[in-house]
């Protein structure tokens, strides 16, 4: 097999030992693995069929799609410490798939009104 997307090297070893490299002499942060593991945006992450037609996504495709739920994930963290009401909006996640979806808003809720005190923000959001 040859690889073409292995960045500068040649040899798959070399940009193993390069990535290896960058691990061992970052920052101890899960952060900083997150950016490291993201940082070959156009290598394939995973394939699924879909029928006779193999789908496959890269690292770029896939931290975009993470990005976009971290951003709803930090505005409804956000709601709650500003106590600003929002509007569910809930959806079958066929967009992510490059299909139309279908699309439920439901009417604005006060977060704080559910949110418990005595609970970590973990358990709160779940």
């Amino acid at each position: 097999m040859k690889y073409t997307n292995i960045g500068k090297f040649k040899r798959l070893n070399d940009f193993i030992d390069y990535k290896m490299n960058l691990l061992t002499a970052g920052e101890r942060t899960m952060f900083w693995l997150y950016k490291l593991m993201f940082s070959e945006r156009d290598n394939v992450l995973f394939e699924e069929s879909d029928g006779l037609i193999i789908k496959k996504t890269t690292y770029g495709e896939a931290y975009d799609a993470a990005e976009v739920r971290a951003g709803g994930l930090k505005r409804t963290i956000n709601a709650v410490k500003q106590d600003v009401p929002i509007i569910p909006v809930y959806t079958n996640g066929e967009y992510f798939h490059g299909k139309k979806a279908k699309v439920v808003i439901g009417k604005p809720i006060d977060v704080k009104e559910l949110y418990d005190d005595s609970k970590s923000e973990k358990e709160n959001l779940a």
